[in-house]
């Protein structure tokens, strides 16, 4: 909501970390979920980085008693991802692009 967003525009001008599960919520079975793209519109608006985190397990369900492990990807920039104006297609397109990046850095963790 423009809140969020709003609340969100602010910390990130104050300076501060602002973390985005950029599929909307948490997956219940691990599997990737279908993400939103305003991780990368607001990271657009804002012109900074996006630091790529995947939180995974090792298993077949997840559950908060399980191991988790957490890895940062490179720094990458909307750019990088194909975002050039601010269309809601780019936006769409850059947010798979940036799911195809979590993929990448969970590959080692499932099993």
């Amino acid at each position: 909501d423009t809140g969020a967003i709003n609340n969100a525009k602010d910390m990130i001008e104050s300076g501060d970390a602002l973390g985005i599960f950029i599929e909307g919520t948490r997956s219940k079975t691990g599997e990737f979920l279908k993400p939103k793209s305003g991780a990368v519109m607001l990271a657009h608006q804002m012109n900074c980085k996006i630091i790529p985190c995947c939180i995974s397990y090792k298993g077949i369900k997840p559950s908060f008693w399980k191991r988790k492990y957490v890895h940062f990807g490179d720094a990458v920039t909307v750019e990088e991802l194909g975002v050039t104006k601010e269309s809601p297609r780019e936006y769409r397109d850059a947010s798979r692009k940036l799911m195809d990046i979590f993929a990448e850095l969970r590959k080692h963790d499932i099993g």
